[in-house]
C-alpha cells in the first residue's frame, strides 16, 4: 500500500493543485457576486454581512480541527495528495474514507493492506470522485431558481432568505442531533449545549451585546465536549 501511495501522489499532485486552485477562484467569484447581489437588492445590512463573517471565521475553528484530524488518519490510507484534494472540495475525511473503503470493499480489497494495487487505488479515487456528483449536480439544478426567486422576492422588498437559511440549519442540526444520541455523554452534551445556547441567547438580547454571537458555538462546543467527557468519567 506505501509502495502504491508513493508511486501514485507525485502524479495526483498536479491535479490537486490545479484543482483547489480552482476552488479558492471559485470561492473568490462567489463571494463578489454574493456581495454585489446584497449591494443591490440589499438583502442583508453592512453590519449582518461584517456578523456573518466574524460568526463564519469563529465558527469554522472547531470543525476544521475535526477535518485536520481526520485527514490524518485518510492519509495513511491514500497519501498526502489524494487527501489534499479530496478534503480541499468537500471538505469531509471521513465521508471520503468510508467511500474509499466502499470502492475497495466492493472488489474484495481492504484499504490500507498490501492488496491496493494501483489499479485498486484508482478504483477508490474515482469512487471519491463520483461521489461528490450530486453535490455538483445539486448546485446546476438549484441555484439558478432560488437565484431568480431571490431577485423576484427583493423586487417586492420581501426577503425569505432568513427563513430558508433557518430552516437548513435546523433539519442539518437536527438529524446530526439525532445521529449523535447514542449514549449518556452524548446526550448531556447536546442537553447542556442547548441550554447554555439559550442562556446566552437570553443574556444577548437583554443586554445588547451582540458580539457574543460570535462566540456561541465555540463556546457551546467546548462545553459540551466538557460535560460529555465528565459524564463519562464519573457516571
Amino acid at each position: 500500500m506505501t509502495e502504491t501511495i508513493q508511486r501514485i501522489n507525485p502524479k495526483i499532485w498536479i491535479f490537486a493543485i490545479v484543482l483547489i486552485g480552482f476552488v479558492v477562484l471559485q470561492a473568490a467569484v462567489f463571494l463578489k457576486i454574493a456581495l454585489n447581489f446584497n449591494k443591490k437588492h440589499h438583502v442583508l445590512t453592512s453590519q449582518e454581512v461584517k456578523d456573518a463573517v466574524k460568526t463564519g471565521a469563529v465558527s469554522v475553528i472547531g470543525p476544521a480541527l475535526s477535518v485536520v484530524l481526520l485527514a490524518m488518519t485518510l492519509i495513511t490510507f491514500v497519501g498526502p495528495a489524494t487527501t489534499f484534494m479530496r478534503v480541499g472540495v468537500i471538505g469531509s475525511a471521513s465521508y471520503e474514507l468510508n467511500i474509499a473503503n466502499t470502492a475497495a470493499d466492493a472488489i474484495g480489497v481492504s484499504l490500507g493492506t498490501e492488496a491496493v494495487t494501483e489499479s485498486v487505488f484508482t478504483l477508490c479515487l474515482f469512487g471519491m470522485i463520483l461521489a461528490s456528483a450530486p453535490y455538483f449536480l445539486n448546485c446546476f439544478i438549484s441555484l439558478k431558481p432560488l437565484d431568480m426567486a431571490m431577485k423576484k422576492a427583493a423586487s417586492k422588498k420581501i426577503s425569505f432568505t432568513t427563513y430558508i437559511g433557518l430552516a437548513a440549519a435546523v433539519g442539518l442540526i437536527g438529524r446530526n442531533t439525532l445521529n449523535q444520541m447514542k449514549s449518556t455523554p452524548h446526550v448531556v452534551a447536546i442537553v447542556v449545549s442547548v441550554i447554555l445556547t439559550l442562556l446566552m441567547k437570553s443574556y444577548i438580547k437583554r443586554t445588547g451585546k451582540k458580539g457574543l454571537n460570535n462566540w456561541i458555538l465555540v463556546i457551546c462546543l467546548i462545553a459540551g465536549m466538557t460535560a460529555a467527557v465528565l459524564t463519562k468519567k464519573y457516571m
